[in-house]
């Protein structure tokens, strides 16, 4: 073979293994952008789902599908992995907290059912009061925890993430919902409202039951015998309404 055929030759394998790496290339990169699209829309999804006025609203059985699933793969995966897996530990403290504040008992505390069977001490209810107390003050504590830096990084590292993958993680999480400032403070306030009221509650409880001799149930109302004692206990009433 004379040398301008082996140069010929040499050229069009150099032509071809830069179209063959451009071609691998190429679908490398669709892969990423489509891998980085998917995890983009799954996140816009979970903030739309997210995006209600009170945390009841929203759509549990729907955001918990998309928590659980995973629709990337590679790296853009391990950015998914990493913020499906934060918000799933966060949003089972909030649903907590949600289902406590909206527990029957507080259908229930104060209606003549309960002021004849569970008064004059009320025990029971006292307990239920207390122990939804506690629930709340813990999953107060554990929201706020997990809106830490630290607690929001630390999913990014169990997942291996760096560079631009973590730089995209940063931006999923300080663009959520949940994890900005004025959430976090208006969902810890709610949570301050509803422990004030069951310590109303209770405020209630212990002036019906200091106060067992002078008030009866008549008709299904709760009627007292002095008109002083039925002011003071207007007033509890109404603090609870404020």
């Amino acid at each position: 073979m004379d040398k301008k055929k082996k140069i010929t030759i040499a050229v069009v394998a150099v032509i071809i293994a830069a179209a063959v790496a451009a071609a691998v290339f190429a679908i490398v990169r669709h892969q990423q952008v489509s891998a980085r699209n998917a995890v983009n829309t799954e996140v816009a999804m979970i903030n739309d789902l997210i995006n209600e006025e009170y945390t009841e609203n929203i759509n549990r059985d729907e955001l918990n599908e998309i928590l659980q699933r995973r629709v990337s793969s590679g790296k853009y995966g391990d950015v998914e992995d990493a913020f499906k897996n934060y918000m799933t530990e966060l949003y089972t403290i909030v649903y907590d907290a949600t289902d406590a504040a909206n527990d029957d008992a507080f259908n229930t505390f104060l209606s003549p059912e309960n002021m004849e069977n569970d008064g004059p001490a009320f025990e029971t209810s006292k307990e239920t009061a207390n122990e939804l107390i506690t629930r709340l003050e813990t999953d107060k504590e554990n929201y706020e925890q997990m809106l830490t830096a630290e607690a929001i990084d630390s999913y990014a590292q169990r997942a291996g993430l760096s560079g631009k993958y973590k730089e995209m993680y940063d931006e999923i999480t300080r663009a959520n919902k949940t994890t900005g400032e004025a959430d976090e403070s208006e969902f810890t306030s709610s949570i301050d409202t509803t422990i004030a009221q069951l310590a109303g509650i209770n405020d209630v409880f212990d002036f019906l039951e200091e106060n067992q001799n002078n008030w009866y149930m008549q008709d299904g109302k709760l009627t007292f015998r002095t008109e002083a004692l039925y002011n003071d206990y207007n007033s509890l009433i109404q603090e609870l309404s404020a």
